[in-house]
């Protein structure tokens, strides 16, 4: 048995993600480089792209890069304002645009508006009991940029072997002493729950379609998770007049790098639906070795609605879904609010104390 170079758990040779961790290529092969996770495939598969091909957006663009958060963004030259969608800064320097990167094969049209947007967003920042009581009439937001952010769109086939130990209950007397009513010690039995372990082995096979990640260095897969969906039911085949009053991001993130996060994230749904798969009332020692084959991905464009508030001097980022209108971003914490709770449940205590001291005897 091999061991996994991230977790150091014992696992199979030859298979693609950690089972334990979801680490991508656990088992590194002389040959790697110190550093890298390469995905490794069975004959049959590979990484294509289904995307037409072609380069660049396919109309002008004006590409700038940003002094203050390093993002570099492609706007429409009709634009009259610029601005950072990420941090809001307007200290930008116009950049050569480079025309090398894949050309999108789909895109998601804005469904929401700015104003909308807008809407939406306050909507969101009055919400929580936890933020400040000042929180919507202090915050001074940047202007809310429009933009078509890169993702990768996932496909693939895997198949999985499991093996776990599999427990059912069942329930055996067991003798206890306890005292009656008149102070005599007794003896009364009740029922303990046991486990009977055995050992299972399955198989599970299955096909994943449109796993999304992020093809900026600027969104994280944790951004990702907190603002999906994007039902890609609505997504139309690549054209650029989408791309009329919107700012657009190149990837920053080559698809072979993305493939290695929709791998790992695809193997623990793996271990989640062969964790299901385990006969019994439960389980544990889950093993499951998967192989990824027919890996194919297309470079979507997805609409978001991006700036950053302040609040008493500080930035806070957010995000609008521009499809379905979901709202994620940072908001500060009241510490005066969470002392005011913790203070109110301790009083809230003292009271019942007292009252039991009162009346409960």
């Amino acid at each position: 048995m091999a061991r996994c170079q991230s977790c150091g758990a014992e696992i199979s040779e030859g298979i693609n993600f950690c089972p334990y961790c979801g680490a991508a290529d656990p088992v590194r092969t002389a040959s790697a480089e110190s550093g890298s996770q390469v995905v490794k495939v069975d004959d049959n598969g590979g990484l294509s792209s289904k995307s037409a091909g072609g380069s660049g957006f396919g109309r002008e663009m004006k590409t700038f890069s940003c002094n203050s958060c390093g993002a570099k963004v492609s706007y429409d030259p009709a634009l009259k304002t610029l601005a950072c969608a990420y941090c809001g800064s307007t200290y930008v320097i116009e950049k050569e645009a480079k025309e090398e990167t894949e050309r999108p094969g789909r895109i998601v049209p804005f469904m929401h508006n700015q104003h909308k947007a807008e809407e939406l967003f306050w909507t969101w920042l009055g919400k929580g009991f936890f933020r400040p009581r000042d929180l919507t009439k202090k915050s001074a937001i940047s202007e809310i940029r429009g933009m078509y952010m890169p993702f990768y769109a996932f496909d693939a086939d895997v198949d999985s072997q499991w093996s776990a130990d599999s427990g059912y209950f069942y329930y055996e007397k067991e003798p206890y002493s306890t005292k009656d009513s008149e102070g005599r010690t007794v003896t009364k039995y009740r029922d303990v729950q046991k486990t009977r372990w055995q050992p299972a082995t399955g198989q599970h096979a299955a096909h994943y379609d449109e796993w999304l990640v992020s093809a900026s260095k600027g969104l994280d897969q944790e951004w990702v998770h907190k603002i999906s969906p994007f039902p890609m039911a609505d997504a139309r085949s690549y054209n650029s007049d989408y791309l009329a009053g919107f700012a657009a991001e190149n990837p920053s993130i080559v698809p072979r790098d993305a493939q290695q996060t929709a791998g790992a994230e695809m193997q623990q749904a793996e271990n989640a639906a062969c964790d299901n798969m385990v006969p019994g009332d439960t389980s544990r020692n889950l093993r499951v070795d998967s192989v990824f084959r027919h890996w194919h991905y297309d470079l979507v464009m997805l609409p978001l609605w991006i700036s950053a508030y302040r609040y008493k001097g500080k930035v806070f980022r957010f995000l609008v879904n521009g499809q379905t209108g979901e709202v994620q971003g940072n908001a500060p914490f009241s510490w005066l609010k969470l002392i005011l709770l913790i203070l109110g449940i301790a009083g809230a205590a003292g009271v019942i104390a007292l009252l039991y001291d009162l009346f409960g005897h």
